[in-house]
């Protein structure tokens, strides 16, 4: 009990900075001096520490099915990110009506191939295309949840959402994804309660059609996803389900586009197993306790 209790304090701490705090924090390493505090141990057992606590969970990454912007970029090899023109009809795209039946074509593969794995969470990007890919994969046609989903606590988390580097990975602002999104598929909006930073409300100017957008880089990525994985790692769920994006997944596994069967297609689900974790929570602890 005594544990538990000391997991509820550490957790709470996450829980927090992720509510409040800029996921662009360059105290990080501060921060997780704290954590490693908090669990009672020296910064150079805490990588060892939370590779333990990943071994005691199931985690599984699904790739959102293909949006407009997925169908956009597979007409032509011309069409690269940076020619996706930065309008606001580019923003967050829906999934196409292939996508719709991708995420019937996984839930048949979840209700067969998956059918024992009944998630306690899933963890959902808050833009169009991964809400969508959750409620048409987790709803049968007569609006029941299939077995996977139906005693999950379904959340909303701006942590996994996309990389920025188009306007397609710009979101809605908050009033419109709880609205229009959370609400319409069931997800919990507890944790998202920022849109400052990546809200298209950020970049829309008076007057003009189009908007600049800066790059995130890698390490800033990194960042969020080191503050999540910890945030889900310290909690009690055993079975966890990330509904996320090609960018997010990549990261994850420390590979770069060009390493052959780097990426995952759309509307796929793959098993995060600790060995998958493993390189890269010990890479983005280190990093970031080096963060001054």
């Amino acid at each position: 009990m005594e544990k538990q209790i000391h997991y509820k304090q550490i957790y709470d701490i996450l829980l927090k900075k992720i509510k409040e705090e800029d996921h662009y924090d360059i105290n990080n390493s501060q921060f997780l001096k704290l954590l490693s505090k908090e669990l009672g141990t020296d910064i150079k057992n805490f990588i060892e520490y939370i590779m333990k606590l990943a071994e005691t969970k199931k985690i599984y990454f699904i790739r959102h099915a293909e949006s407009k912007y997925n169908h956009w970029k597979k007409k032509s090899l011309f069409n690269m990110s940076f020619r996706y023109q930065k309008i606001e009809a580019n923003i967050d795209p829906e999934i196409t009506q292939k996508g719709k039946d991708q995420c019937k074509s996984l839930q048949q593969k979840m209700q067969s191939d998956l059918k024992d794995i009944k998630f306690d969470v899933v963890y959902v990007s808050p833009m169009t295309r991964t809400c969508e890919t959750f409620g048409y994969t987790a709803t049968q046609e007569n609006q029941q949840l299939i077995n996977n989903f139906s005693h999950s606590r379904v959340i909303g988390c701006h942590y996994v959402k996309e990389r920025f580097g188009s306007a397609a990975n710009i979101g809605r602002d908050l009033n419109y994804v709880r609205q229009n999104l959370f609400q319409n598929w069931h997800i919990d909006g507890e944790l998202v309660q920022k849109d400052d930073w990546w809200s298209f409300k950020d970049y829309q100017k008076s007057g003009q059609t189009k908007f600049q957008i800066e790059d995130e880089t890698i390490q800033q990525l990194e960042r969020r996803l080191l503050i999540f994985f910890l945030f889900a790692l310290l909690s009690e769920d055993e079975n966890i389900c990330i509904v996320s994006h090609s960018s997010v997944f990549k990261r994850i596994t420390m590979r770069s586009k060009f390493y052959p069967g780097s990426g995952i297609k759309n509307a796929q689900i793959h098993q995060l197993t600790h060995q998958i974790l493993k390189p890269f929570l010990s890479h983005s602890i280190s990093q970031n306790m080096k963060t001054q």
